[in-house]
């Protein structure tokens, strides 16, 4: 399967519209995106798709994969959300002066064209079309089509759409605190980092215990963006691949848990259980190299 995404953004050169892929505005908070994301996760799972089971489930993996994740790392990391927001920016001058004609977008980006209530016209019909993004794997195509093209009307009828205070996520702090938080004790900030840890951590877990195995995972990786080196996530982490039956990826957890807490329970467990299914994890094995290359060309361009 790939995916032909030439209009809107898409066709100014090389660049993906990942606000698009998410099906959340250009001006979105970390918390819309990261909300979305999780229902679009939700969405891909082949239980809630109609069609051959096993294809399905290979198809939405990759989906997930290869045009999910990489949208929601890049808008979920604060410097390249930054450097993305200015990629729009330079885009939609790129777009003015290439005079590009709406007349040629769908109907819903011609009307916000002229729209006397833009912003908020803007937001409805984004989330018009984002309510059932990924519900179907054969609308997918058009669905983040439309969305881009509704982003590039939005950016060229705003020149300046994304403000700097956004680009720091979930960040509650109001303004007028600058002073205090520049004279927060480390200590205090380490335990908040701590503490929205375990949160995200104590999702994950309650997670698990619906079998909600996707969204699991994005509460961990949420989680080792803040503490890179928590092995509880590690270990619950390898634990549900373990459950999954990805054993080389709960290999990978499992081993980076036990390594930066070598007495943790839930590890060494999954350990043993992950050497009763695969003796050979029982020896430290040299990680493989990576491979490129696979379903290259995913996003299919027209030039």
């Amino acid at each position: 399967m790939v995916l032909r995404l030439d209009r809107g953004l898409f066709q100014l050169g090389d660049f993906n519209d990942y606000h698009a892929i998410l099906g959340v505005p250009v001006d979105a908070t970390p918390e819309q995106i990261r909300r979305q994301y999780l229902q679009i996760v939700r969405r891909l799972h082949p239980d809630r798709l109609q069609g051959d089971r096993q294809q399905l489930r290979e198809t939405s993996t990759l989906v997930l994969a290869r045009v999910v994740n990489p949208a929601y790392n890049v808008l979920s990391q604060p410097q390249r959300y930054q450097d993305h927001c200015l990629a729009l920016q330079a885009k939609a001058q790129q777009a003015r002066n290439l005079q590009i004609s709406i007349r040629a977008m769908h109907e819903a980006a011609q009307k916000l064209a002229v729209s006397a209530q833009m912003q908020q016209d803007y937001q409805a019909l984004i989330q018009q079309l984002a309510t059932d993004l990924y519900g179907s794997l054969s609308e997918i195509e058009d669905q983040v089509n439309r969305l881009s093209e509704l982003n590039l009307v939005f950016l060229l009828r705003s020149p300046v759409v994304v403000e700097s205070p956004r680009v720091s996520p979930v960040s509650t702090t109001p303004s007028l605190s600058t002073t205090v938080t520049v004279t927060e004790p480390a200590a205090a900030t380490a335990t908040t980092t701590a503490d929205r840890v375990s949160g995200y951590l104590r999702r994950a877990e309650d997670y698990v215990s619906k079998q909600a195995f996707a969204q699991a995972i994005a509460e961990l990786r949420d989680a080792l963006r803040l503490d890179a080196n928590d092995s509880r996530c590690h270990a619950l982490m390898g634990s549900i691949y373990l459950q999954q039956n990805q054993l080389t990826m709960a290999r990978v957890s499992i081993r980076r848990a036990l390594t930066l807490d070598p007495q943790n329970a839930q590890a060494l467990e999954a350990q043993r259980q992950l050497n009763q299914r695969d003796p050979k994890s029982a020896a430290p094995a040299a990680p493989p190299q990576g491979k490129r290359g696979l379903l290259g060309g995913w996003f299919g361009k027209n030039k």
